[in-house]
């Protein structure tokens, strides 16, 4: 083995957890053009699974999602057609993994961020706000219910959006992936179905 790689190996057997990843996330960017990109990500998706590491890489970001149903939610919302969507899913989701300490309340603030800008461009309203653009949306009643009460939730006097300090939330991890995965899942079935 030449020197070089000997030098690598033993500096990453060194790195703490989370520079783990982080080096794993550099090497997928390293090969974002390559042609074998998708084959390593796989073939490192399948150590993560031999060793129960509760973790997937979604947009080359290593990511604690498991459940495929969850990875292909926020992979789809992340994939979609409007820009200002996904780039606040993919905020929500680099904040969701962010090391060594997550920021899950702003992770929670970028999804439910993403599902108003999805309603803005939807309704053609640029600058309305989703409590009162829900009501207007084209979808199922409960649908429309949920998502009020999603941004009811973020938005009160002790919600993460507009918070007051004597009232503030105590998230954590839990609400931030049930936000990202919810979230990603409303403006999935948002999109389909206006298309």
């Amino acid at each position: 083995m030449p020197y070089y790689i000997n030098q690598i190996q033993e500096k990453f057997y060194q790195l703490e957890w989370n520079k783990v990843y982080d080096f794993l996330e550099f090497l997928i960017s390293v090969n974002a053009y390559d042609q074998n990109k998708n084959n390593f990500i796989d073939k490192l998706n399948q150590v993560f699974i031999d060793e129960r590491a509760p973790y997937k890489i979604i947009d080359g970001l290593v990511v604690p999602l498991v459940s495929e149903i969850e990875v292909e939610e926020v992979e789809k919302a992340i994939e979609g057609k409007y820009a200002a969507v996904s780039g606040h899913i993919k905020k929500a989701l680099e904040l969701y993994r962010k090391r060594p300490t997550a920021d899950y309340e702003n992770s929670i603030k970028e999804s439910i961020s993403a599902v108003e800008a999805l309603a803005r461009i939807i309704l053609k309203k640029p600058s309305a706000t989703l409590g009162h653009l829900a009501d207007q949306l084209n979808i199922h009643p409960a649908f429309r219910d949920a998502i009020k009460k999603l941004y009811g939730w973020t938005s009160d006097e002790g919600g993460i959006r507009h918070s007051d300090n004597n009232k503030k939330l105590n998230v954590d991890e839990k609400e931030a992936r049930y936000m990202l995965v919810q979230c990603s899942a409303l403006v999935n079935y948002t999109i389909s179905q206006y298309e």
